[in-house]
Formats: structure tokens, sequence, C-alpha cells
């Protein structure tokens, strides 16, 4: 596809540069399937790439992505949450003029699971190999397959699961079962705390698509075709519980003044922040919007359906 084929020439030149400045870069997710499961850049829809990096370069990062004219979109309701979201989760998106979209991360498993342990060892195991000349790492085939089954639950709860995942790890199994630790993949589910997602979703796969999937503990239920097919099985206490999350991290800034603001913004977000969200034209009023937004949030969390990707207001 010409459309993959221009990102991925993007993600070369980031790849190259990033190699230039001596920063570790490992690509996970979709990215990695082409290139390693798939071995055809075009037998897979793209959206972004995904690439983790070590905390301490996230600032070097940061300036050379808006060296070669990235743009941060403003995802986060406020530079404290920024703060909280760089050191917990991602940066903002970024996006380049031709459309390529770029997320950074500090770690993989977001909200779920132990990602103080997680981290740590897909570093360790992260096995080196290149790009276009330029060194890119990549996650073992185990961890590879754990992230992206979290990833695919998360994506469930909030109502916007592709099957897309299912299929990455459907390709690494059937290319790489031999080399595959099964053993090791269920201990190490178990030491990053997300044992029952990934049973789920292993579980699922050997239901629908007849992987044989060494190990997979019992007592898990798969996941019904109806859920496959719309992608959807929100969970009930999501929005209320990532509400309560969201809050409590106020706990983790510094003083009381970025603390008020923090809080603030949750409800009353950024100008930019609004802008992005609701889709809004340069020079356009926000103002309607800093109703409208809080009236949103009050919405789905009594209605308890998550924001998909598929809401207007996103």
């Amino acid at each position: 596809m010409a459309l993959n084929a221009t990102r991925f020439a993007r993600l070369e030149e980031l790849v190259a540069e990033l190699g230039q400045a001596q920063i570790p870069v490992l690509l996970f997710k979709g990215g990695a399937a082409m290139l390693w499961a798939y071995g055809d850049r075009g037998r897979r829809e793209l959206g972004d790439f995904d690439l983790l990096v070590r905390a301490e370069h996230v600032a070097p990062v940061r300036a050379l992505m808006a060296r070669l004219e990235y743009a941060e979109v403003s995802a986060y309701s406020s530079p404290e949450e920024e703060q909280l979201g760089i050191a917990r989760v991602h940066l903002p998106p970024f996006v380049h003029p031709d459309g390529t979209v770029i997320e950074v991360h500090v770690n993989v498993l977001e909200r779920r699971g132990n990602r103080e342990v997680a981290t740590p060892e897909i570093w360790r195991d992260a096995v080196q190999e290149e790009l276009a000349g330029s060194p890119l790492w990549r996650m073992s085939w185990t961890h590879f397959l754990l992230q992206t089954a979290v990833h695919y639950s998360r994506h469930l709860e909030e109502d916007y699961a592709p099957l897309k995942g299912l299929a990455d790890m459907l390709a690494v199994v059937r290319r790489f079962g031999p080399e595959l630790d099964w053993q090791g993949l269920w201990s190490t589910a178990e030491r990053w705390g997300i044992s029952v997602p990934v049973a789920r979703v292993f579980r699922t796969l050997q239901e629908q698509w007849a992987l044989p999937v060494p190990g997979l503990p019992g007592g898990v239920m798969s996941l019904s075709a109806e859920t496959l097919v719309t992608g959807s099985c929100p969970d009930p206490a999501g929005p209320a519980a990532r509400g309560v999350e969201r809050v409590a991290a106020v706990n983790e800034l510094p003083d009381l003044a970025s603390r008020c603001r923090y809080l603030f913004r949750l409800v009353f977000p950024t100008p930019e922040h609004l802008r992005w969200r609701y889709r809004l034209r340069e020079g356009s009023s926000v103002a309607p919007y800093y109703l409208r937004y809080p009236l949103d949030r009050l919405r789905r969390l009594i209605s308890g359906r998550p924001r998909s990707r598929n809401d207007s207001d996103k």
C-alpha cells in the first residue's frame, strides 16, 4: 500500500535520527508485526507507529520530533496532566504534515498491570534489529504477545477493538511458535499482573482460530463471536474507575498550586485541548465547549459508556 510505504519512509528517517543521537528506540504493536511477523508492509492496515523510549530520553526525543516538523497533539487536558501522562503512559501524539502519527511511550501497560516490573524486563529482553541500516529494537515475541493481548483487552473495555490486534498475535504464533517459551509467557503474565486478560484472549484464539496454546490456564471463558465482530465489551465500571484514578493522580504532583490547576483542568481543560477534542477550526470560539465538555463527561459517567473513537467529541 502506497500510504504504508510513505509512513515507513518517515519511520526510517526518524529511526536514523534517533540512532545518530544514540537514543535506543523500540518499535512495538502493529509496526513491529508488519516488519517482522507478516514480512510484508502492505498486508495490514497501519494507523500509527508506537515507539518505546527510556524516561531519561523524553526531552531529547521531543526536541528531535520538533526538528523533524512533527506537531504535538493537545491530548492532555492541562500541562499537569501531560506531566503525569508522560511519566506513566506516553507523550502526546506527534503528527507529521504528511499525516504520519507517532506515539512515543515510556511504558507499554498503561494503567493495567505492573509497569514498574514490565518495562525494565522488556528492555532487558529486547532484540536488536535494524531498519534501513539503523538500529531498531523490538520486544521478545513473548513480551509482544503479552502487550498485544492487554492492549486489545483495553480497547474492548473502551468500545473499540479491531481484529488486527488478534491477527498480529496469530501471525507471531504461527511464524515463531516453535521458538516461544510458553511456560515463561504464563509466569511473566502472572508477574506483570495481567494473567486474566491474557488468558481470555488466548482462549479466544484457541477456540475461534484453532490456535495451539500450550499451558493455557483453566477457568477463563473466551470472548463471544458477537464481541469479536463488534469489537465491544465495555466494562460498566470503567468510566467511574478511570475518573477516580485521574482524580487520585493529583497526589503525584509536587505542590498545592499544580494540584489545583490539575483538578480545575479536568473539568475545564485548556483551549488547545478543546480544539483537538471537538475538532474545532482555528479561530472558532471554544466558549460553548466549556459547558459541553463537563456535560459530556457526566453523561458518560452516568451511562457507564466509555468514550470510543467513534464519538463525535474526539
